[in-house]
């Protein structure tokens, strides 16, 4: 559901991630206003975050039937391979900062439950210093 672009911001030159929805294409007219709310809302949410752990949100927006989100872009890959039931969890030890991963911080700054804090929007860089976003 979705796709993720490698962008540029053009006037200031910053280096993005653009998450965007052909919403039109995806969903029938019945369900169009519920999910593009769903979309914003996930936007929203994300920008009115402040955590060293929470992806940063640039702009959000709908140009033509595309609707789109321009934010932070992260080195690394998501936590999906690791969450698949054929692998042994090791989390404590592969994935140390896991423990103090964003999910309790979202949770607690949005004032409600956070429905795409998942396996596939977490990234970890192994090479990194071992934090998660």
């Amino acid at each position: 559901m979705g796709v993720v672009y490698l962008g540029k911001d053009p006037k200031i030159g910053r280096v993005v991630a653009i998450k965007t929805m052909a919403l039109s294409q995806e969903f029938e007219a019945d369900e169009l206003a519920e999910v593009k709310e769903r979309f914003f809302r996930e936007a929203e949410t994300a920008g009115r975050l402040s955590h060293p752990n929470i992806v940063t949100i640039f702009d959000a927006g709908e140009e033509h039937d595309l609707c789109y989100i321009a934010m932070e872009l992260l080195k690394g890959k998501d936590l999906i391979p690791y969450t698949k039931p054929e692998v042994p969890c090791r989390s404590k030890r592969s994935f140390p900062s896991l423990r103090g991963s964003p999910m309790p911080s979202l949770r607690a700054q949005a004032q409600r439950r956070a429905p795409d804090v998942k396996p596939a929007n977490v990234m970890y860089e192994l090479e990194s210093d071992g934090s998660s976003r």
